[in-house]
């Protein structure tokens, strides 16, 4: 019997304790409001409020609404309290802006802390003496512009002084902000320039009476992305840095990517373009080209290659190496040679791609390049400023470009029997061999086979 109370003394306390347990009060959570439609909006004046549903298990503190000139207001901007309790309520909204877009949300507080409704917006009308004017949707839009329309459709009842565009990354952009002046008529147009990429911008028209500025409403765009584009590294390409010599072929590439679509590459070397690609339809692509310096007088020493990738939309996006060429000149070598004719036999010349001809004409020694062969006459200051391979490739392209090949050199005088001469004649071979030379001498003898002739002088 004793066992048995005990039994029962038992039961009856888990019984006592699971009943406490289930009468815990649980702690309270954040209320529920839900944000009414703005009503009674003047130029600067609305009705704003809520509806409190459910006071999360806490007594509401304090109720009311939030409101800002920017999205997702909260209670540190401006706030109306409508005291406290569940249900609807209703405030006034006063010193509000004219023509102006504000956001409001309401709310309300318990102990577990702060609930806000869901966000409506509203603009405020327009002030009677102000202009009227309209703005269309950006246009034209780049990496860093875009282009807008706007209307004046009443001056407000009196002229017209000025009329624009103003732009902020915030809403309601004023003429504090960036702005613009059109000097046109009622409608107008402009470009704004300057943005940042890939940023949303907000935008109004704005037109200036004797009253004051009217603005429009608030438009926003969003400036475009450029396409991506960078240097191919990695073994076999050349990059940043790099020295290159001259007569070697090296190998470059650039990388680029746009998922609206590309439209056309420009590869530049220096300021010189190097190659266009046609990119309509790719929206991604590989380039990969090799390149050699050995006649660009131009691009001996330092050398940019650059790389200009454009979008469907016309953006555009650049990568850019530097490489070095020639840093450490070669020095060319100077050697002497003789040129020698007796009768019919000559030698020497071949070596330099020119033979010699009859001197039936004069007295002078005609020698003509062979077939395939440039010759050129240069002045003879060349002889001494061209001493490395670098100055040698920059003398051919000068030559390439600013002389014109000779037909015949009958610059020697082979009545005088013995002359000091001080001449640069030049010549490129087909495989692109280029030869410096600088006659000095000549000497003329007579023996039994007839007039022997001894061109002698330096090449490199």
């Amino acid at each position: 019997m004793e066992k048995f109370s005990k039994v029962i003394a038992a039961l009856m306390l888990v019984v006592v304790v699971v009943f406490a347990a289930g009468c815990k009060k649980q702690d309270p959570v954040k209320p529920e409001v839900e944000t009414s439609n703005v009503s009674n909006i003047t130029e600067t004046s609305a009705t704003g409020g809520g509806v409190v549903t459910s006071d999360g298990g806490s007594s509401i503190i304090e109720r009311g609404v939030c409101w800002s000139k920017e999205c997702n207001p909260e209670v540190s901007d401006n706030h109306l309290i409508v005291g406290g309790g569940t249900g609807s309520f209703t405030c006034n909204l006063t010193n509000l802006e004219p023509n102006t877009t504000y956001y409001l949300k309401a709310y309300a507080i318990n102990s577990a802390g702060i609930a806000y409704g869901s966000e409506v917006s509203f603009v405020t009308l327009q002030d009677a003496h102000l202009p009227v004017v309209s703005i269309s949707e950006a246009s034209e839009i780049t990496t860093n512009s875009a282009k807008f329309y706007g209307l004046i459709h009443d001056d407000g009842g009196s002229p017209i002084v000025k009329r624009g565009f103003c732009w902020s990354k915030s809403h309601n952009p004023t003429l504090d902000d960036s702005s613009i002046d059109i000097w046109y008529s009622d409608e107008f147009f402009g470009y704004i320039y300057n943005l940042e990429l890939n940023t949303t911008y907000y935008v109004r028209a704005y037109a200036i009476n004797s009253d004051g500025i009217g603005y429009s409403s608030e438009v926003s765009f969003s400036t475009l992305n450029p396409p991506t584009i960078s240097v191919l590294t990695g073994v076999g390409y050349v990059g940043d840095g790099d020295i290159l010599d001259i007569d070697v072929e090296y190998e470059f590439g650039f990388e680029m990517d746009f998922s609206e679509g590309l439209s056309s590459l420009v590869i530049k070397v220096d300021d010189d373009e190097f190659d266009f690609v046609d990119l309509s339809g790719k929206t991604s692509y590989t380039y990969s080209s090799h390149v050699m310096f050995s006649l660009e007088r131009e691009i001996i020493g330092d050398c940019t290659f650059t790389a200009i990738v454009t979008g469907i939309n016309g953006q555009s996006s650049t990568a850019s190496f530097k490489v070095y060429v020639n840093v450490n000149p070669q020095p060319l070598i100077t050697y002497d040679f003789t040129w020698y004719r007796m009768g019919n036999t000559s030698t020497g010349l071949e070596e330099f791609g020119l033979y010699w001809a009859s001197n039936s004409k004069g007295i002078y020694a005609q020698i003509k390049p062979l077939e395939g062969v440039s010759m050129y006459w240069l002045d003879p200051f060349v002889w001494e400023e061209t001493t490395t391979e670098q100055e040698k490739a920059a003398l051919l392209a000068n030559a390439v470009e600013n002389y014109l090949p000779i037909p015949v050199y009958n610059y020697v005088d082979v009545s005088l029997a013995h002359s000091d001469y001080n001449h640069v004649i030049a010549t490129i071979m087909p495989d692109g061999t280029f030869h410096l030379i600088h006659v000095t001498r000549c000497d003329v003898s007579i023996d039994y086979y007839g007039s022997a002739i001894t061109i002698t002088g330096e090449a490199k």
